[in-house]
């Protein structure tokens, strides 16, 4: 039995608190209604389409005396309005008023509900705004609309509300960079501002020609408005720049720290830089070679989309790239490749080598990295010269004449400049074993 009372008072309870609600009608489209903030006091929102024949019922448990009155900017300041009460209902139809707060008393409790007039929250056009210093690195936008956020004022205080998350959304065109095809391409972009705003900030400039248009909110989506406020054409003007670069790799297998780090090595280092901009309206291209991180010591610049560069001199370098729009108005730079490290010089020779053709230690070869200038020459014990070369890359076959040495003892003098601006000049022996029948 207590159970059952117990579900028969929740039942009546949920009832007593349902009984009590607003109904809005009017304006040029269906009322939507909107839950507000819970700390705001507010019971809830109406929002109208226009304010023709714009009523609000109020539908009490009681059917106690109902009161009513108007407010703006401060709960407290009230409006008395004169509503028609029929039994536990009662309606207002004069003295409504568009963006305005709005309670009813009965039985000492009051009851509060905000009317917003959506047709003053449509935005009337968007533009670029003359306020931008430049438009390399971002776009401010200029709104022209009736009324901007969505604001109500709290029931217990003149604290100010806003609706949130209009989801308003914002489309323009750009460029991005794609990894796979290595060009920029066109990509829409649509950012959805939480509120009506005067001037809406682009914290990317638009790498290409492009409007900017406002469309339809979740409310105006609701009600089916398709409306679209576009924009004039914004030229592009913002560049941006992306790079690659990689070794010339030479395939010497007597050379040694032929790579160093990502780009350095033994000189001589030869790299190829690559160059990629949001064309057409990048149009300049500038490599800058430097032997600092800050670029304040440039040692040379080519106005080239690809270059091959020869790092010949001991030290590191840093490379980048420069773009820039035909009137040199906004400037980017690629990445950085700082610390091309240029490795110190070394030449070293063997004491012994078989020229037997079975694909070991078959030349005599120096192991060198960085040597700029290189000569070598072989005598036999009678000072007779019987080869001469000069790329230390290759070396001596063991052949004098086109045949094969006899095998003994022989003598080098090697000649070579490094990148550092070391002279090396070494002179010694070498034997020469098992000669090839």
């Amino acid at each position: 039995m207590k159970k059952y009372f117990l579900i028969s008072l929740l039942i009546f309870s949920f009832t007593a608190i349902q009984a009590q609600q607003f109904v809005v009608s009017g304006g040029q489209k269906s009322v939507l209604f909107e839950s507000p903030d819970a700390d705001s006091g507010v019971d809830t929102i109406a929002i109208l389409y226009g304010m023709e024949n714009a009523t609000i019922t109020f539908e009490s448990n009681s059917s106690s005396p109902m009161s009513w009155f108007r407010y703006t900017t401060n709960p407290f300041d009230r409006t008395p309005l004169s509503g028609s009460q029929i039994g536990n209902r009662t309606t207002l139809s004069n003295g409504i008023q568009a963006n305005s707060g709005y309670g009813v008393t009965v039985d000492s409790k009051t009851y509060f509900i905000w009317l917003f007039d959506y047709t003053q929250y449509l935005p009337a056009s968007v533009s670029v705004s003359s306020a931008n210093d430049n438009l390399c690195e971002e776009v401010l936008l200029n709104v022209v609309a009736p009324k901007f956020s969505m604001k109500y004022i709290s029931a217990g205080s003149a604290i100010s509300f806003v609706v949130k998350n209009r989801n308003i959304p914002l489309k323009y065109k750009t460029m991005k960079f794609d990894d796979a095809s290595k060009m920029f391409v066109d990509e829409e972009k649509t950012l959805l501002l939480s509120e009506l705003v005067s001037n809406p900030r682009i914290a990317e400039a638009p790498l290409r020609n492009t409007t900017f248009s406002l469309g339809d909110d979740r409310f105006a989506l609701l009600w089916g408005l398709n409306r679209t406020i576009v924009s004039d054409e914004l030229p592009g003007k913002a560049v941006k720049a992306e790079s690659e670069a990689k070794h010339v790799v030479r395939d010497v297998d007597n050379e040694v720290d032929k790579e160093v780090g990502e780009l350095g090595g033994s000189a001589p280092v030869d790299l190829e830089f690559k160059a990629y901009a949001n064309e057409p309206v990048a149009t300049y291209y500038t490599w800058q070679i430097a032997s600092d991180k800050e670029f304040k010591n440039i040692l040379a610049t080519y106005p080239d989309k690809e270059l091959r560069y020869t790092f010949n001199n001991f030290g590191k370098y840093s490379v980048r790239l420069l773009v820039s729009n035909s009137a040199n108005s906004c400037v980017d730079s690629s990445q950085v490749y700082e610390d091309i490290e240029i490795t110190d010089s070394k030449l070293l020779a063997p004491n012994a080598f078989s020229p037997n053709g079975d694909g070991k230690n078959d030349e005599f070869k120096v192991m060198y990295k960085s040597i700029l200038s290189f000569e070598g020459w072989i005598f036999n014990r009678w000072g007779n010269e019987l080869f001469h070369w000069t790329d230390p890359a290759k070396g001596w076959d063991g052949k004098a004449g086109g045949k094969y040495v006899t095998p003994g003892v022989y003598f080098y003098i090697f000649e070579a400049t490094g990148s550092d601006g070391v002279k090396h000049k070494l002179k010694g022996s070498v034997n020469v074993f098992s000669k090839k029948e």
